[in-house]
């Protein structure tokens, strides 16, 4: 049993040995080898902020470590071990320093880097979606359980992402529920909105909700123009995310380091995905058979549900808050609409106007509203509902 062991211990160790005889690639091979246990704990756990550490995930780790430390290591003492230290080992050093400097840096994007963005692209906001797209109610929107209380007024505030709060870490900051507070116990508020969803969608999701609203807020953005049922006579938009290129998908699926690469550097700056949704936007409000449409189909359904059940119908109406001077033809037609008809509506370019995009957005990649727009926006809403 011993020369058995013996034997097997020469054959498995054989090759570590081998290399030996060359230092540079004996270090280089414990570098691959100590990178690809490493690659492997990523890609198939990826570990991030949200995502619990667990026991398998700690034993793979800590077995795949202890692999590599006991092979590499396996024979080496004081004098084994000189040879291994040429001349050549400080650039090896310098290489390892390197490598484990970039595998710190997808670490950190994983636990440390949570930010939202526009289009719901990169890894850093599933990041932050993980964390904070809650609470969830039974209905699938994020908001709190409908309020059923017989003895308060109650309010739906529907839309998109806007409505929802993209960017905005606790849903108490958002427009909806900042307005909640402003009035007071006598008032119950709840949000109807799925982000990326048009007037006629939201306003179907309203008419199933189980609460019927004494008050319904509208709030419209300048590409719920493009998300009904104006489709039928708009070209198809070629989409925000572009399927990234044959060989490197891979690593973005997997890899925070070129996720973010891809989607906040490239994706932005070098396919200029804003430009073109933005483009697609105005294209679409001067198709003229376009708004017939979204008027006839969309916006008076809105009004005339609201008058045949006695709601009170308010409007919101946003533009781009990281291109004010370039939406305000977009949002004109729409202001003009709501006034004609009579119904409350708040301008926020007018609320929001001579405040820096900075102070008024998400963050640098994200052009939602801030906490401040949002609280602006429920301030500005609670003197329109209580004059």
């Amino acid at each position: 049993m011993v020369v058995l062991f013996s034997m097997l211990e020469r054959i498995v160790f054989a090759p570590v040995r081998g290399l030996w005889r060359v230092p540079l690639l004996f270090w280089m091979a414990w570098l691959i080898a100590l990178v690809f246990v490493i690659g492997a704990w990523l890609v198939l756990y990826q570990p991030a902020v949200g995502i619990n550490f667990t026991l398998s995930e700690g034993v793979f780790l800590g077995a795949g470590l202890a692999i590599v430390a006991a092979y590499f290591g396996h024979g080496l003492n004081r004098d084994s071990i000189k040879p291994l230290l040429g001349w050549w080992i400080n650039p090896f050093i310098t290489l390892a320093t390197l490598v484990l400097a970039i595998i710190a840096v997808e670490l950190g994007l994983r636990y440390w880097v949570v930010m939202s963005d526009n289009f719901a692209l990169s890894k850093m906001h599933q990041n932050w979606n993980r964390l904070y797209w809650q609470p969830v109610n039974e209905l699938g929107f994020r908001d709190y359980p409908p309020n059923t209380d017989p003895t308060r007024q109650k309010i739906i505030v529907m839309g998109d992402s806007f409505v929802a709060g993209y960017g905005v870490n606790d849903i108490d900051d958002t427009f909806p529920h900042q307005l909640g507070a402003l009035m007071g116990e006598d008032y119950a508020v709840n949000i109807v909105a799925v982000p990326g969803i048009g007037i006629g969608t939201a306003l179907a999701d309203v008419m199933k909700y189980p609460v019927k609203p004494d008050v319904l807020v509208v709030s419209h953005y300048i590409n719920d123009l493009i998300e009904g049922a104006a489709k039928r006579v708009l070209p198809a938009f070629e989409g925000v995310r572009q399927t990234p290129p044959e060989g490197l998908s891979w690593w973005i699926d997997n890899f925070y380091i070129a996720n973010f690469w891809y989607y906040r550097v490239y994706h932005y700056f070098s396919i200029n995905a804003g430009t073109r949704y933005s483009d697609y936007i105005r294209e679409a409000y001067a198709n003229t058979e376009a708004w017939r449409i979204y008027e006839t189909e969309e916006l008076d359904v809105l009004i005339a549900w609201t008058e045949a059940n006695d709601v009170q119908l308010y409007v919101i109406v946003w533009h781009n808050l990281a291109d004010r001077e370039g939406s305000l033809p977009l949002i004109a037609p729409v202001l003009a609409y709501f006034e004609e008809k009579g119904i409350p509506t708040l301008n926020m370019a007018e609320a929001l106007e001579g405040l820096p995009v900075s102070q008024i957005t998400a963050n640098i990649f994200d052009a939602h509203p801030s906490i401040e727009a949002h609280r602006i926006a429920s301030e500005r809403l609670y003197a329109l509902i209580i004059p």
